[in-house]
């Protein structure tokens, strides 16, 4: 019966009826079916073929829940989250959303990360909160990915404690997000290969720019400011004064304001150079050029990391 009124909901293998859909979900909840008691919650809760009614998706979420559903336990846990159908309470949120995480529920494993993180429903726990993120960064979860890259890049996790700081962890995990196509994540993973702690050894300033480059390349402003420095640098890619102006003057563009004083000092630069150059007074090397560049520009990279733990945090909250 649940299977018939699943096909019949979405249209799948026969034509999709909604009136149809519905009788046969009922018949299916009627004998405790969980999955067929979360699905008519599901219709009740968005008013789709049936009358809306959050007291009634509650009443059916419960249901579901009880019988040991996941997708039941984890919609009742948002209901009280909300306050829809029942008075809100984080704590019976989180309980739910607990049954269901421990179930391989990812939504659920995000919602019990970012409630331990945040100390809603529960106490605050870091150490908590990244084994949660865990659990869906393992399946596959971009923003637990990233999430979890978060925490092993700036050693914490909230105010319960949290992980270890831990550069190659970090790396792993944004880079998987960023591999998902996170252009933050891209953005971040390349500030923490320049740093030159991923590896514990060397910094890795090739593949600093190449994800800077990914990131800068679908609008990301600080990552087109930091690989317009590389340029200018020559750091990781073959210095060049115009590749490094065309990317500095992108971050310009998307609100990145100290573009604008190094595309200024690169240009002076260039025209003081030519100037010597063309008197014989001074030969100025392209080794020398890049030298002068990094002692001027550094700090726009630096400045860049600077910012990345207040970066992340954002990005957790924004994972409520």
């Amino acid at each position: 019966m649940y299977e018939l009124a699943t096909m019949l909901r979405y249209g799948q293998g026969v034509d999709k009826d909604m009136d149809e859909a519905v009788k046969w979900f009922k018949k299916a909840a009627a004998l405790d079916h969980p999955k067929a008691l979360c699905a008519l919650g599901s219709l009740h809760e968005s008013g789709r073929g049936v009358k809306q009614s959050l007291t009634k998706a509650f009443e059916l979420y419960e249901a579901s829940a009880k019988v040991g559903y996941a997708g039941g336990q984890r919609n009742l846990g948002t209901l009280y989250a909300r306050g829809q159908g029942a008075p809100k309470s984080l704590q019976k949120a989180t309980v739910w959303w607990a049954k269901a995480a421990e179930q391989g529920d990812t939504s659920a494993q995000m919602a019990m990360g970012a409630a331990c993180a945040e100390g809603r429903g529960v106490a605050s726990s870091g150490t908590e909160a990244a084994r949660w993120y865990s659990m869906a960064a393992e399946q596959g979860v971009c923003e637990a990915q990233h999430a979890l890259g978060a925490m092993y890049a700036r050693g914490d996790g909230g105010s319960g404690g949290g992980v270890p700081r831990d550069a190659k962890l970090a790396c792993k995990w944004l880079g998987s997000a960023a591999e998902q196509g996170d252009v933050q994540a891209m953005f971040n993973l390349g500030c923490l290969l320049a740093a030159g702690d991923a590896s514990g050894g060397g910094e890795e300033e090739e593949t600093a720019a190449e994800w800077w480059r990914k990131a800068a390349e679908e609008g990301h402003g600080g990552a087109a400011a930091n690989l317009g420095i590389a340029y200018a640098n020559g750091n990781g890619v073959t210095q060049s004064n115009s590749d490094a102006v065309r990317w500095l003057s992108f971050a310009k563009e998307k609100g990145v304001p100290q573009a604008q004083d190094a595309i200024n000092d690169i240009v002076k630069r260039a025209s003081a150079a030519k100037k010597e150059e063309g008197s014989g007074a001074v030969s100025v090397s392209r080794g020398s050029t890049e030298k002068a560049a990094t002692s001027q520009w550094t700090w726009l990279v630096l400045a860049l990391v600077g910012v990345l733990a207040a970066i992340m945090a954002a990005g957790l909250h924004q994972l409520q």
